[in-house]
């Protein structure tokens, strides 16, 4: 496979094509301090590159080519965009961004002058230097020394240019209580598809875009349908189901729905209709924080008629796990995120046949959910979160130019997370779904003989955090330790009273500091801490709130957890997108590699005497509970059931391990017993867009504290030739 990094720039065939064209008859055109320079593709102004949008440069190069006379917009659109369906907008936000680099005013033209209701014309005088020899080798020359001065420039214009997202209205497409969510246009766009779970398990439904016309529902099974794609001729939705696993199809007038894989998520068309790409691992959570695949993913496609999956990408190559996939409209590309590790994110191409691989540029700081290519081939929009801007929707070039990312709307604007992007053919409307999330600990008594439920779970915190999670309990059990995210801050551990009362901040930094674990003494608390250059987990004394550095760790470390006699700290890393678990000592600081798996193990727990530890691993889609020694060996399997197995802390006598576990498309508390091999839920929640996590077992046996979270949000859309 070749693989083409960030420093080469990326072109469609039809860009390329269009290059080449313009190549073909090298000219320098003068006016004014102005160079038009068709043999490197710049515009030069007093001698200074001025950056521009290939279509736009096309738009300026065919009016000096016919300035003799008023060039209809009909003409420069059809000269321009001949492979794509573009509205006027188009044109007219091409001769914005030419006036704006030209230093030129509609009122007062100097160069490209408007002639209402016909079109435009170049009214200026110039001198045109003889043309460049020809010849192939100066295209190509002249191509790589653009394609380079763009890669320069596009670095220098990403240094510190934030801008406001377009002022465009909003329109609320939906108002289910519960969750709408992954909306997908209609060909025509007179309608719009999507997922909502208003009859108790999420169902499609379509409805209208402009009027009040009632829902029809696509789907009834009770599959946890989600991610609906319509096909590019209307006839049919592919989506996701959770409950059945994989991919299906089903008519888009509603009726039997034909399953094309066994495995998978996150479907889409290819502009033909001929193949649907999906990502190969499944749908675990509705979350926003939950987009990361949970196991290795790729990047698979199948027939659209059906027939086997032909896997595009590969573990490793690039590094990471790959995730929503998006067609180029030639066929020939897929665009896709690679989740490297915990945090951070980039997006790649691929060439249909797998054959290629290359990196689109990335931001400082920029994590992308979800990637969508534009209908005419020059965008990719991709919701996610830019660290000077929080989260929303953007695009950048396909080809990378010499722009940055371009925002559109953020959550400032709409008053939650926006995600989920759709546009329709046309690509004038953008559609998306909100997400706001509620996420606090809840207490739930339990019997300590049984390990069964007693009583209703009740919330120990209730307030507006991002998160409030990961909580232990000290080992006398009346204190909870926990984090808590809120806007703007990476995180913070707080600590309460085991009854909810009196919670105080114990650590405040802008940086994250997170996953707690108690001293034995119960008179400190040890976290991890991404405060500084190197990672670090740290100690905070709850008597007089000193902190010092407990030990320093090579690459990035995540869920450590603090052995029972405070001597070791427990851990995972990432390496290429798989985990691994990791012992360092605290008196010496060597740390030494437990696990060498080549899927994932990670996000291990300590029992009560040390002497074993459970964690997760991944098989295929699925992840499971293992057991294994302090000292190492060979990993114990011990569930085997399709969805997921997150374990987080042990009974007080070791006898059971407490999990989070997601079956039949919802998620709910469990034990296994390590002496009979039985498995018990402890709850009975029935929601995909609820989940339960981190079940931490009282040391008296008597109760288990979790993160109970919910998630709400309706479709949206905005009209882009606004």
């Amino acid at each position: 496979m070749r693989v083409v990094m960030a420093g080469g720039s990326f072109r469609t065939k039809l860009e390329i094509r269009n290059l080449m064209d313009v190549m073909e008859s090298p000219h320098r055109y003068s006016f004014g301090d102005v160079v038009v320079d068709t043999a490197t593709l710049q515009i030069l102004k007093a001698g200074v590159p001025v950056p521009v949008e290939p279509k736009s440069f096309r738009v300026l190069l065919y009016l000096i080519e016919h300035r003799a006379r008023v060039v209809p917009k009909e003409e420069l659109m059809g000269a321009v965009w001949k492979d794509s369906f573009v509205t006027d907008n188009a044109l007219t936000r091409a001769i914005a961004q030419l006036r704006k680099a030209l230093g030129d005013h509609v009122k007062d033209a100097r160069y490209i002058e408007t002639v209402p209701t016909v079109g435009y014309r170049f009214i200026a005088g110039m001198a045109t230097p003889p043309p460049a020899p020809p010849g192939n080798h100066l295209r190509w020359v002249a191509l790589g020394l653009i394609l380079a001065v763009a890669a320069g420039l596009a670095l220098f214009w990403r240094a510190g240019h934030t801008r406001q997202p377009r002022n465009l209205s909003v329109y609320q497409l939906t108002t289910s209580g519960g969750l709408d969510l992954t909306p997908t246009f209609s060909p025509d766009g007179s309608s719009i598809a999507y997922s909502s779970d208003r009859s108790g398990r999420f169902e499609l439904y379509v409805r209208p875009v402009n009027t009040s016309g009632r829902d029809v529902a696509i789907t009834s099974d009770g599959g946890q349908n989600v991610q609906p794609a319509w096909s590019p001729d209307g006839a049919s939705i592919a989506y996701t189901s959770v409950g059945k696993r994989g991919i299906f199809v089903a008519p888009a007038l509603g009726g039997f729905p034909k399953r094309l894989t066994s495995f998978g998520s996150q479907p889409t068309w290819s502009r033909d209709g001929r193949f649907v790409a999906f990502r190969s691992s499944g749908v675990y959570s509705l979350a926003t924080a939950d987009y990361l695949p949970t196991t290795l993913s790729t990047i698979w496609v199948v027939p659209a008629g059906g027939g086997e999956p032909r896997q595009v990408t590969q573990p490793g190559s690039p590094a990471g796990r790959h995730s929503s996939p998006t067609w180029s409209p030639d066929g020939q590309w897929l665009a896709f995120i690679v989740y490297e590790t915990l945090g951070t994110s980039h997006l790649w191409m691929v060439s249909a046949d797998g054959a290629t691989l290359r990196q689109i540029p990335r931001a400082e700081r920029e994590s992308y959910l979800q990637a969508l290519w534009s209908p005419d081939g020059d965008w990719i929009y991709f919701s996610g979160f830019r660290a000077s801007e929080g989260f929303g929707v953007w695009r950048i070039p396909a080809v990378p130019k010499l722009s940055d990312a371009e925002p559109i709307i953020n959550s400032q604007v709409v008053a939650a997370i926006p995600r989920d992007i759709a546009l329709s053919a046309d690509g004038r409307r953008l559609a998306y779904n909100t997400a706001s999330a509620s996420s606090n600990i809840w207490d739930l008594p339990v019997s300590p003989k049984t390990g069964l439920a007693t009583g209703p779970a009740k919330p120990l915190t209730s307030d507006t955090s991002l998160r409030n999670t990961h909580a232990v309990f000290s080992p006398d059990g009346s204190r909870i330790a926990y984090y808590v995210r809120r806007a703007g801050t990476g995180g913070d551990i707080f600590v309460m009273n085991a009854d909810g009362s009196q919670p105080v901040a114990v650590t405040s930094d802008r940086e994250p500091d997170f996953m707690p674990s108690w001293t034995p003494d119960g008179q400190s608390v040890v976290y991890a801490s991404a405060r500084f250059p190197d990672a670090q987990f740290r100690m905070v004394s709850l008597g007089d709130g000193k902190e010092q550095t407990l030990l320093k760790t090579e690459g990035k470390p995540g869920s450590p957890k603090l052995s029972p006699d405070g001597q070791e700290v427990l851990y995972h890393m990432f390496q290429k997108g798989i985990l691994n678990l990791w012992i360092a000592d605290i008196a010496t600081g060597a740390a030494r590699q437990l696990t060498f798996d080549n899927e994932s193990m990670g996000y291990g727990c300590w029992s009560p005497d040390g002497r074993h530890i459970a964690f997760e691993i991944a098989r295929g889609e699925d992840t499971h509970l293992a057991l294994l020694p302090r000292e190492g060996g060979e990993p114990v399997q011990l569930t085997h059931e399709p969805g997921h197995a997150w374990p987080f802390s042990f009974s007080p006598g070791g006898s059971r391990i407490a999990f989070a576990a997601f079956r039949d498309g919802v998620w709910n508390l469990w034990w296994y017993s390590l002496a009979t091999k039985e498995q018990k839920p402890v709850t009975n929640y029935t929601s995909l867009r609820t989940f339960v996590r981190y079940p931490s077992w009282s040391p008296q046996g008597d109760r288990m504290i979790f993160e109970f979270a919910e998630t709400k949000g309706n479709v949206f859309y905005t009209d882009l030739a606004e």
